[in-house]
This record gives C-alpha cells, sequence and structure tokens, in this order.
C-alpha cells in the first residue's frame, strides 16, 4: 500500500537511454548517459510521464483492485504492507509479512 503521489514521483522518476537503452533512475530527461560511450541523452517513456501514470491507477483500480477484496474476503490470504519508505524498509515489512502466512 502506498499513496498514488508517491507512486507517481517514483514511476516518472525513470528514464532510459536513447542510444543504450539503459535505464536510469531519479535522473532527468536530458542529461546525459555516460554508460553507452555515445553519450545518449536521457528521455522519459510517455508511459512515465506523470499525466500517464495517474492514468495508469485509474485503469488499476477499476480492473485489478477489485480483486484484492476477493482475496481480503476469502480468509487468511492478504497481507498488506505500507509500501512508504525506503527500498530496505519496504522489504523488512514484506519479509516479515511473508513470515506471517502460515
Amino acid at each position: 500500500d502506498v499513496p498514488d503521489d508517491e507512486l507517481v514521483r517514483r514511476l516518472s522518476a525513470r528514464t532510459t537511454c536513447d542510444t543504450c537503452q539503459r535505464t536510469f533512475f531519479g535522473r532527468e530527461p536530458g542529461e546525459i548517459c555516460h554508460m553507452d560511450g555515445q553519450e545518449g541523452k536521457l528521455v522519459r517513456r510517455a508511459d512515465d510521464e506523470p499525466t500517464a501514470v495517474r492514468k495508469r491507477l485509474m485503469v488499476y483500480r477499476d480492473q485489478t483492485a477489485p480483486v484484492i477484496e476477493w482475496y481480503r474476503n476469502a480468509g487468511d490470504k492478504l497481507r498488506t504492507i505500507d509500501a512508504s519508505g525506503t527500498v530496505e524498509a519496504v522489504e523488512a515489512r514484506a519479509l516479515n509479512a511473508l513470515g506471517q502466512v502460515s
């Protein structure tokens, strides 16, 4: 579980080198990729633009989220964790939740 604004921030932070196609997080479109030896420019894919991410979240809510309720009502089949914070913190919460599954 993570707020939509955080998901938009995370997904919109992905850029790709237009030459070597490597993916980067936290680097801005227009920066130079020095990994490919040709200094390609970093670009944000159209589906990672904030507007597109918000649309993807709406589609998720309409088409996929109802499955969560099914699992929530099916007994001990769903664990929800707070996915805010660092990768390490989220990983620890996920592993803890998995340890509780019987």
